[in-house]
C-alpha cells in the first residue's frame, strides 16, 4: 500500500525501472468486490477462466475503445454491487452477459453517467480498451 502521502515524490525515479513490467495493481474481482487480484490482467484472466467469461474477447468483438471500457467495467462493478446479494454466481454471470448476446453494444455503452469510477481507484477501467493492449491489437 501508499502509506506515505508526503508531498512530491522526487524519490520516484526507481518506478522507471518496471515501467515496462506487467501493471501490478490490485484489482477487485469481476464477481467479487472483496476479492484481490494483483493485476486487471490477472483479474480478466480469472474471469475467462473461472468464470467461462473472456471479457477481452468481448471487447476485441465490439472494439471498445477507453471510453466503452470505463462504461463497461463501471456498469459490470454497479451491477455486481446491487444483485450480489440477490444472485448466485451463475445467475449474475447471465444477467451480466445477456445485454451483450445480440453481439452489438448494448445502450449503457454510451451512458455518460458511467464515465465515473464506481470503485475508488479501480485499476481495471481502461483495462478493456484494445487501445492499451499494444501490438498485439494491430490488425495483421
Amino acid at each position: 500500500g501508499k502509506m506515505s502521502d508526503s508531498g512530491d515524490s522526487s524519490t520516484g525515479k526507481a518506478d522507471w525501472d518496471d515501467w515496462n513490467e506487467e501493471v501490478h495493481e490490485t484489482t477487485k474481482d469481476i464477481l467479487y468486490h472483496d476479492k484481490n487480484h494483483e493485476s486487471p490482467n490477472a483479474c480478466l484472466k480469472h474471469c475467462s477462466s473461472e468464470y467461462g467469461w473472456d471479457l477481452r474477447a468481448l471487447a476485441k468483438a465490439l472494439d471498445f475503445d477507453i471510453y466503452n471500457s470505463i462504461r463497461m467495467v463501471n456498469w459490470l462493478r454497479r451491477e455486481v454491487a446491487s444483485n450480489r446479494q440477490a444472485m448466485g454466481d451463475q445467475a449474475l454471470l447471465e444477467h451480466l452477459k445477456k445485454p451483450f448476446q445480440g453481439g452489438t453494444r448494448p445502450e449503457f455503452l454510451g451512458d455518460d453517467a458511467l464515465l465515473h469510477p464506481y470503485l475508488p481507484d479501480d485499476a481495471l477501467l481502461d483495462a478493456l480498451s484494445c487501445e492499451t493492449w499494444g501490438e498485439d491489437a494491430e490488425e495483421g
